[in-house]
C-alpha cells in the first residue's frame, strides 16, 4: 500500500479521509492538534486522517481537525503547520501480507509505535506494536479518486440483490406452494419448532418455518439501501417485480419479494444529496414484470430519481468515415461527470424497447449497448470453487482485452467478480438444512482479503488491459471491502 498516486493532489478538495486503528490494542491514534495519544475507536474528527501525497511513494499525515501535519523532529512527535520538510514525510509499508501498513519517517528513518497507551517512534521492526490498520470513511471513500479515472479504470464495492435487507411482511409469497412445500418438509425434519399459518388456503403470512425459509434463501442484505451506500457499495443488483396484491413494484430474489422498489430508490437519492463526492451505479434485471407494465415502471424509476441527479450523457456519437456510431460507452466516462449523479441501466431482455427510442427519458441505459459487464456466478457451494471459478473467469477476461481494445471504437468493458456462494434450492431437503446466504456470507467475506494479498493466480493482481471492477458481496459491509478496491485501483493505476 505504498503507492497512492490515484489519490488526488489537492489536499483541500480530493484525498480519502481514514481512520489509524492499532490492532494490537483496538484503539486508533488520536490527537487534539497539539499532542498525539491513543484513543477509543468513535470516528470522529480528531481520529480522522489525510494521506497527502509528497512525490515518489512517500505522503504527509493531514490531521483532518486541525489541519496540521504529523512530523517526526529531534523533540519528538509534533503537529506542524505544511513545511518542506523531511520530519513530515512518511513512507505506508505493507505489513501483515497487506492487512496493515506501517509509518516509516524519511528524516528519522524510524517508525510510527504505539504500546496501545502511547505513540512514540521506534527502528521500523514491523512488530505489532507497529502495525496500523488504515480504515477509509466508507460514506466518502471516492472523494480521494483522481477525478480523471473512468468506471473501467476503477473497483467499486457491489451488494448482491441490494434491495434484499428485508421481507415484505404482508405479502404473499411469490411462489406460495414452494414455500408451504418446504415449510412442511421442515417441520418433519424437526428443523424449525414453529409451524406455519395458512390463512383462507390463499395467503401465506410471513411467520415461523415460512418466515425461517424465506430469510435463510431470500435476505441477502442485512442493511438497507441507505447503510449499504454508506459502507461503500456503489453498485447494486436490483430485480424488481409488480405485485398484483399491493399494486406496487417490489424487489425480488428467488422466491421471496421484498420491500417496495420506491423505498430503495429512495435511499439511493438520499444519500447522494448528502455525498455529493460519490456515485451509485444500479442494474435493473430479472424483470418480473408484464409489458404493460414496463411504461409504469420507467415513470417510477424518473419519478424517485430526480433528472438532475440522474448520469444523462447523449446516447450516440455523430459516425464519421472510420468510426460508426455507437452508443454512450458509460465505462469510459470520467469520475468528475459521475459524482453526485446516479446511473441507471436496464439490463437488455427485449424490454422498454419503443419507450427508450426516444428522448422524453434521458438518463437511463442499456447494460450490454452501455455499460457491458462479463458477470458469471460460479453457482457454487464450496469456496475453492468458487474463488477457482472466478479466478478462471477473470483470465477468460482478460485474454478477450486485446480484441476489445481493437475494436473501432474500442470496447470498455468491466469483470464483475461474484464472491458469494449460492444455497441449493433445488433439492427441498438440502434448502433447509444447508447453508443459508448469510452463512454462506460469513463463511467467504472474511476471505476476501487474504485473497487480495496472497494470491498467485493473479486473481487481483495488476492486469494488463483489465482488472476487476466491481466485487459483488451477499451482507457486503462483512467483507469490509472499501480499502481492497482502492488496492485494486492503485495497483492498475499507479
Amino acid at each position: 500500500m505504498s503507492d497512492f498516486s490515484v489519490l488526488g493532489t489537492s489536499a483541500a478538495t480530493s484525498n480519502t479521509v481514514f481512520t489509524l486503528r492499532h490492532p494490537h490494542s483496538g484503539k486508533a491514534l488520536d490527537g487534539n492538534g497539539a499532542t498525539l495519544y491513543m484513543g477509543s475507536p468513535n470516528e470522529g474528527d480528531y481520529q480522522r486522517w489525510q494521506f497527502v501525497p509528497a512525490g515518489g511513494q512517500f505522503v504527509r499525515l493531514r490531521h483532518l481537525k486541525s489541519g496540521k501535519m504529523l512530523a517526526h523532529t529531534a523533540k519528538g512527535l509534533s503537529f506542524e503547520a505544511e513545511q518542506a520538510q523531511d520530519a513530515q514525510l512518511w513512507l505506508p509499508e505493507s505489513l501483515d501480507q497487506g492487512r496493515a501498513l506501517g509509518l516509516r519517517n524519511k528524516a528519522s528513518g524510524q517508525a510510527l509505535d504505539s504500546n496501545g497507551k502511547d505513540v512514540y517512534m521506534h527502528s521500523a521492526n514491523g512488530g505489532s506494536f507497529q502495525r496500523w490498520e488504515q480504515q477509509v470513511a466508507r460514506a466518502t471513500w471516492m472523494s480521494g479518486l483522481r477525478d480523471d479515472l473512468t468506471l473501467a479504470q476503477l473497483c467499486v464495492p457491489g451488494s448482491h440483490d441490494a434491495g434484499m435487507y428485508e421481507l415484505d411482511q404482508g405479502l404473499t409469497l411469490g411462489d406460495q406452494a414452494w414455500y408451504l412445500r418446504m415449510a412442511e418438509l421442515a417441520t418433519k425434519l424437526n428443523v424449525f419448532t414453529n409451524l406455519w399459518n395458512l390463512i383462507t388456503g390463499k395467503k401465506a403470512e410471513l411467520t415461523g418455518a415460512v418466515a425461517m425459509i424465506a430469510k435463510r434463501l431470500g435476505l441477502t442484505q442485512s442493511l438497507s439501501a441507505y447503510d449499504q451506500l454508506r459502507a461503500g457499495s456503489r453498485f447494486f443488483d436490483l430485480r424488481p417485480t409488480y405485485r398484483a396484491d399491493t399494486r406496487a413494484f417490489h424487489v425480488q430474489h428467488g422466491k421471496a419479494v421484498g420491500p417496495r422498489l420506491h423505498a430503495v430508490l429512495d435511499d439511493v437519492v438520499r444519500f447522494i444529496r448528502e455525498h455529493k463526492s460519490e456515485t451509485a451505479v444500479l442494474e435493473f434485471s430479472h424483470f418480473g414484470l408484464e409489458k404493460a407494465q414496463e411504461q409504469e415502471f420507467l415513470e417510477l424509476l424518473t419519478k424517485h430519481v430526480p433528472a438532475e441527479l440522474r448520469l444523462a450523457l447523449p446516447r450516440t456519437t455523430a459516425a464519421t468515415a472510420t468510426v460508426p456510431a455507437h452508443p454512450t460507452a458509460l465505462a469510459r466516462v470520467p469520475l468528475r461527470e459521475l459524482r453526485g449523479k446516479v446511473v441507471l441501466v436496464l439490463d437488455d431482455d427485449n424490454r422498454f424497447t419503443q419507450q427508450l427510442q426516444g428522448t422524453s427519458l434521458p438518463g437511463l441505459y442499456r447494460l450490454h449497448a452501455n455499460l457491458p459487464i462479463f458477470d458469471e456466478y460460479a453457482n457454487a457451494q464450496d469456496y475453492d470453487k468458487m474463488r477457482q471459478d472466478q479466478a478462471d473467469k477473470l483470465r477468460k477476461f482478460g485474454q478477450g482485452a486485446p480484441q476489445r481494445a481493437a475494436q473501432v471504437p474500442a470496447e470498455s468493458k468491466l469483470f464483475l467478480l461474484n464472491w458469494t456462494l449460492t444455497p441449493v434450492d433445488n433439492d427441498d431437503t438440502k434448502a433447509i438444512t444447508g447453508p443459508s446466504v448469510e452463512e454462506y456470507a460469513a463463511q467467504v467475506n472474511p476471505r476476501l482479503a487474504p485473497a487480495v494479498y496472497q494470491s498467485s493466480s493473479g486473481l487481483f493482481g495488476r492486469q494488463q488491459g483489465y482488472q476487476v471492477n466491481i466485487i459483488n458481496l451477499d451482507y457486503v459491509e462483512t467483507a469490509n471491502p472499501v480499502p481492497l478496491c482502492l488496492e485494486i485501483i492503485q495497483r492498475n493505476n499507479a
